[in-house]
């Protein structure tokens, strides 16, 4: 249920309808319930999605929606067929899927001419489907590559609501995922918490200047969580060139720490030269890369798409090296001077950046679900912002 699903989404259905010849017909099956068909409703918003960035007007003439009443009258899930046509469907072809339902005693939930249900005809319709999707008690928006959750139609905010803790309900599955998601999230932020709150009862005692320690704590836990949602981010992101799960989790996960390994050696070269009273070209460094890459990166892997994988491999890695590099930048540095203010920190801020990196795996899924892929790699580089914030800010002794 919290799973990304790169089939399922705007630009993949594009891609579909762009790849038939004139005449073909997409056809994709998916559960059909009685109580809520919530994935027919959605698979329809990608149609329409998908038709009206081709230029479609006339939508319902492109459409057909076929449902297996036999199945739903035993009172399981029926099966719904969706059937999409770059061009608009003749009357011979209506006449065939008339004549094909009626053999085999299948429903037509939405055609041209018909339609049963009022939801499917305001999807279809095409129109004010911006507040229709907003205001609809689970979210049957059309996913994109930036947030490819199909399967996954409960909001966050939904958790709340009592209706939706009807064990009966279909929707059931979702919900369960969405409150494994919100415990997690909840048990992760009260470790955290602990791991910073107890060791900073008897460091604050020990170290005279709690102003500093809270910079510090700042400085140290904005870079781990920074991190972590760049380098989530971009595993969701590369997982839809690459095509398999494991491969952009070892490229990423690969390209990431050896760059940050290289780059965290370099920056130690630079402070044993520089030192640590002004690390602005640094950080400037590290900001400009981290922001480029940001923006570039959606674009390069949609003209990466096409090639083969050995190219696609490299490629990644030329993207993701430079940004592992910079990110090495951040932690030398704040070791460094926080060696020089007080070594007993030291070991304390290391667990710190720890354990807000952990915090933050479970946060980059709850913002990528919520808010899609991309608003998860910006949070990470609004928190690399508030780090440079915080180590060129002065400091007194």
């Amino acid at each position: 249920m919290l799973a990304e699903n790169s089939l399922y989404t705007e630009e993949a259905w594009e891609l579909f309808l762009e790849r038939l010849k004139p005449g073909g017909i997409l056809t994709v099956s998916r559960y059909y319930f009685h109580q809520r068909p919530a994935e027919a409703y959605r698979t329809l918003a990608l149609a329409v999605a998908a038709l009206k960035r081709r230029g479609v007007v006339d939508l319902r003439r492109h459409l057909v929606l076929l449902k297996n009443e036999r199945s739903l009258m035993a009172g399981r899930a029926g099966i719904g067929t969706l059937l999409v046509s770059r061009d608009p469907l003749s009357a011979a072809d209506l006449d065939a899927v008339n004549a094909y339902a009626a053999d085999l005693s299948f429903g037509i939930a939405l055609s041209p001419t018909t339609v049963e249900d009022p939801v499917l005809a305001t999807i279809a319709g095409g129109k004010n489907l911006d507040a229709f999707y907003a205001g609809y008690e689970i979210d049957v928006s059309p996913p994109t590559d930036d947030r490819p959750f199909f399967f996954q139609m409960l909001r966050l905010r939904d958790v709340f609501k009592t209706e939706v803790w009807n064990y009966g309900d279909i929707n059931w599955k979702n919900l369960k995922a969405i409150l494994v998601l919100a415990t997690l999230l909840g048990v992760v932020l009260v470790l955290t918490g602990l791991c910073i709150w107890i060791p900073w009862r008897r460091l604050k005692r020990q170290s005279g200047a709690t102003r500093h320690v809270a910079t510090e704590v700042g400085y140290f836990g904005a870079i781990g969580f920074g991190f972590m949602l760049i380098e989530v981010a971009q595993v969701q992101r590369f997982s839809l060139l690459l095509g398999r799960p494991t491969y952009a989790l070892s490229v990423v996960l690969f390209a990431l720490l050896l760059g940050t390994g290289l780059g965290s050696l370099l920056t130690g070269e630079w402070l044993r030269r520089h030192g640590t009273r002004s690390p602005v070209a640094p950080f400037v460094t590290l900001l400009a890369v981290v922001v480029i890459t940001g923006a570039v990166t959606p674009g390069l892997l949609r003209a990466l798409a096409s090639h083969d994988t050995p190219v696609q491999l490299a490629a990644s890695m030329l993207v993701l090296l430079p940004l592992g590099l910079v990110l090495g930048i951040a932690f030398p540095v704040g070791m460094r001077r926080a060696q020089e203010h007080d070594p007993l920190l030291l070991p304390w801020l290391w667990g710190v950046n720890g354990a807000s990196s952990v915090c933050s795996s479970v946060v980059a899924m709850v913002i990528a679900l919520s808010s899609g892929i991309g608003a998860a790699y910006w949070a990470g580089a609004g928190c690399y912002v508030a780090a440079a914030a915080l180590a060129l800010r002065p400091r007194r002794q």
